[in-house]
């Protein structure tokens, strides 16, 4: 089992949570019908909405009801099939006691761990019987993804510890998720992706935003394998938007503006959203702008925080590397007792990017770490020499049948 350590800014939340003044001010009602068709309903997980919840008069009933269900479900596929639709259930059951009351944080903390539970049991089953994972792992797929974006969306409407707990919770499912059936994690992510092509037409950032999260929890080896991933959410996104209109343009600002993430991964997210291909200018120019002003706003909101908020802030990189990570690393400004840490970061994320560009075998991606090292010739001349190796020789011209015989003499 592949081990990682959880660390959440979520502490100083308070301080970090960024959003635009412009978005803020804007009427929500831009995107509303967007992102009312792609919130995760209980339609969508296949299960009925809850009727009633933890702290209502008879609750403890609906709750023996489940537990006497699964105690005399003896085969092990029916049981598993249970406990998914059952931690469904539970977590839209959490939906609701935030959406009643964000603050009733003792019913939300037994929801949620009675979701962990048996979220832990149908891991367990999954990893440890074959006949479970072969006969029900395609639809887990569907819900595991539905979960971390369930879990992602409510995450902004709760207390700080809450919202910490939701935020470890999530990590753990991603990670169970993937150690589930690791081998194929590549694949089963692209059926996922093309399974949710349903929605919204900018369903597809909703997507990309759960592939930055889980890229965050899987091993450094495994994250090359999720780049075809990310290639088929981008194609399905640029396709979506292809006759995009004018006022388009604006609903995706606003759309990725409400896509809730821990602040460093969202850095990431809205950087890397500039590599997708085909896209119209104005949504282009958009999405560019959007990046530059999330990053220039975290770097600001990172330079106001006092030196123990700077330093709980570089340790959610310590287990992290990306390229957008350290263009950022390089660009904030530190106190004289962070600069070793630093430092010490930017060696490591210096050695992540190197491994990444010598996987990478896609010209057009190393072009693109090109424009994210434009001004640091070391690691421009890295990824330059790469590009080389693995671009195919052009051609030869071929010869005129006379240059041929007088070759041949």
């Amino acid at each position: 089992m592949i081990t990682f350590k959880l660390i959440s800014l979520t502490a100083i939340l308070g301080l970090f949570f960024i959003a635009t003044p412009l978005a803020q001010a804007q009427d929500e009602s831009v995107v509303s019908q967007e992102l009312a068709v792609d919130e995760i309903t209980a339609m969508k997980l296949n299960v009925e909405e809850p009727s009633t919840t933890e702290g209502d008069g008879g609750y403890w009933w609906q709750n023996v009801k489940r537990n006497v269900d699964l105690f005399f479900t003896f085969d092990d596929v029916k049981k598993a099939t249970k406990e998914q639709k059952y931690s469904s259930q539970l977590l839209l059951e959490a939906k609701q006691i935030i959406n009643k009351n964000p603050n009733a944080t003792e019913h939300l903390n037994k929801t949620l761990e009675r979701y962990k539970k048996i979220k832990e049991k149908l891991s367990n089953r999954i990893q440890n019987n074959a006949e479970v994972r072969n006969t029900i792992m395609e639809k887990v797929d569907q819900t595991e993804f539905d979960h971390l974006q369930l879990l992602r969306e409510v995450s902004d409407k709760v207390p700080t510890d809450v919202a910490e707990k939701l935020e470890n919770i999530r990590k753990e499912n991603a990670l169970r998720w993937y150690n589930s059936n690791k081998e194929q994690i590549a694949a089963r992510l692209e059926k996922v992706i093309e399974q949710k092509n349903t929605g919204s037409k900018l369903q597809q950032f909703k997507n990309l935003a759960t592939v930055a999260e889980l890229e965050d929890v899987v091993p450094e080896d495994v994250k090359a394998n999720l780049e075809s991933v990310k290639d088929a959410a981008r194609a399905r996104l640029a396709e979506k938007l292809k006759n995009a209109k004018p006022e388009d343009a604006a609903k995706v600002e606003q759309y990725i503006e409400k896509i809730n993430l821990a602040p460093v991964v969202k850095q990431k997210f809205v950087n890397t959203l500039q590599e997708t291909e085909k896209l119209p200018s104005n949504v282009k120019n958009t999405i560019s702008n959007v990046a530059q002003s999330y990053s220039e706003r975290l770097r600001q909101r990172f330079e106001n925080l006092s030196d123990e908020g700077k330093r709980k802030f570089l340790n959610e990189f310590d287990t992290r590397t990306h390229p957008e990570y350290m263009r950022f690393l390089q660009t904030i400004e530190v106190p004289d007792n962070l600069k070793g840490k630093v430092k010490t970061l930017l060696e490591e994320q210096s050695q992540g990017v190197r491994a990444k560009i010598q996987a990478t075998t896609d010209v057009q991606k190393l072009r693109s770490l090109e424009n994210s090292f434009r001004t640091d010739p070391v690691m421009l001349k890295e990824i330059r020499d790469r590009r080389t190796d693995v671009t195919p020789p052009a051609p030869s011209p071929s010869l005129t049948p006379q240059q041929q015989r007088d070759f041949n003499r």
